[in-house]
């Protein structure tokens, strides 16, 4: 069996670190709600502005902004959860941790019954990041509203609200719909790795580093990323021209 059995040491390197990325979880998602206020803060006007007057641009920029640092950190939590089940299903594969074992049957084996919905850490830190990115999405109607403004530009408006609902959707769809959860991946990955022989290893490692091709997760990011910048530059262009 190519996997070896973590030492003593290992486990405790590996109970360190599994507590220190949901410790850094938690870190986030603290980070994500004191920027919502500031930034939300920083919005509201001293003085309250003429009725009838547009929202205006800088709003609607600041709102899509919001939304997209917003999303920033729920990533950087989906990307410490990935590693956080890289370390948690190699215990469970390698059986040095009961635990874990048992732990991941209690998550999954009622739910697949139909008889209740775990709602531990992931789900909670998801359902405040929807919150908090519906109110900023909705931040410019709900301006306009309590000052009795018109909600123009039209333009910036449509760009804030479809920007903010794509991120408000992918939270929703990664944090209680099970997309591109990193944990059946992992575990497959780890079964796979024991399964082979030390040969087999050796020459699966010298042929995927030769031949290697982009994953759907890979793919993902990459479009994410090219669709991010390009609201950057509407938004800028747009405050700009």
């Amino acid at each position: 069996m190519p996997l070896k059995k973590p030492t003593d040491e290992d486990i405790r390197k590996i109970n360190a670190e599994t507590s220190q990325i949901v410790h850094q979880r938690f870190l986030i998602t603290t980070i994500a709600i004191t920027l919502f206020g500031v930034m939300t803060a920083f919005l509201i006007p001293n003085s309250p502005p003429t009725v009838g007057t547009d929202v205006g641009a800088f709003t609607c920029a600041c709102s899509t902004l919001i939304s997209l640092l917003l999303f920033t950190l729920f990533l950087v939590s989906h990307l410490l959860r990935s590693m956080l089940r890289t370390f948690t299903t190699y215990l469970i594969i390698t059986r040095k941790s009961n635990w874990e074992y048992d732990w991941e049957i209690y998550r999954k084996a009622n739910i697949k019954e139909g008889r209740w919905v775990y709602l531990g850490y992931t789900k909670p830190l998801s359902f405040i990041f929807i919150v908090l990115s519906i109110i900023t999405t909705f931040y410019p109607f709900i301006f306009s509203i309590a000052y009795s403004l018109k909600l123009n530009p039209l333009f910036g408006f449509g760009l804030n609200l479809s920007f903010g609902l794509i991120c408000i959707i992918l939270i929703a769809g990664m944090g209680f719909l099970g997309w591109w959860d990193p944990e059946p991946k992992a575990k497959a990955r780890w079964e796979e790795l024991d399964k082979k022989s030390n040969m087999e290893l050796l020459n699966y490692i010298m042929f995927h580093q030769s031949n290697k091709k982009m994953s759907k997760d890979e793919w993902l990011q990459m479009w994410i990323t090219v669709i991010v910048i390009l609201f950057l530059i509407i938004i800028l262009s747009f405050l700009l021209g």
